[in-house]
């Protein structure tokens, strides 16, 4: 997680559960230069999202195909509302490390946020994958020649 220590976690840990880890972690080590990386999966499967969190998303995608099966197995009703979800999951998440860092008045910290483009699904209909077309082709192999992916670098005293 930190510094030179890794931090072994169980294969039910999720993308809220690092956040928390990481918080943690600044917290522990505000006093003194600190590097946590702070690996969030998401937006890789499986999809899933608390309950709770899936009807604010159920009606906004009512016109795609329901029950999607993925190569790995796994199963949604809404892959597009699981998805959206997941994202403001992260979204909390990520806010949380950041108001720790304002709570801390860390403000020289540097925090670089990157994410790749998530997975491809096999049996995709083709509409959605012209959607997330790169600059020659839809991404649907693991590895590609490139596929654009974000960096954002948030520094507030500098």
């Amino acid at each position: 997680m930190g510094n030179d220590k890794k931090v072994m976690l169980d294969g039910n840990t999720y993308s809220h559960d690092l956040s928390k880890i990481g918080a943690s972690f600044i917290r522990d080590n505000a006093k003194k230069p600190f590097f946590p990386y702070l690996p969030i999966t998401i937006p890789t499967p499986p999809w899933s999202v608390p309950r709770r969190m899936s009807p604010r998303f159920e009606k906004s995608f009512l016109n795609l195909r329901t029950n999607w099966k993925y190569s790995h197995g796994t199963k949604v009703r809404n892959p597009v509302a699981a998805f959206a979800g997941m994202m403001t999951r992260m979204d909390r998440g990520v806010g949380q490390v950041l108001d720790l860092l304002d709570e801390l008045k860390m403000q020289k910290t540097l925090v670089l946020f990157t994410s790749d483009n998530g997975h491809t699904m096999k049996g995709t209909p083709t509409r959605i994958l012209q959607q997330q077309r790169t600059a020659e082709r839809p991404q649907t192999r693991p590895v590609q020649r490139w596929h654009p992916g974000p960096l954002i670098a948030y520094w507030p005293e500098e």
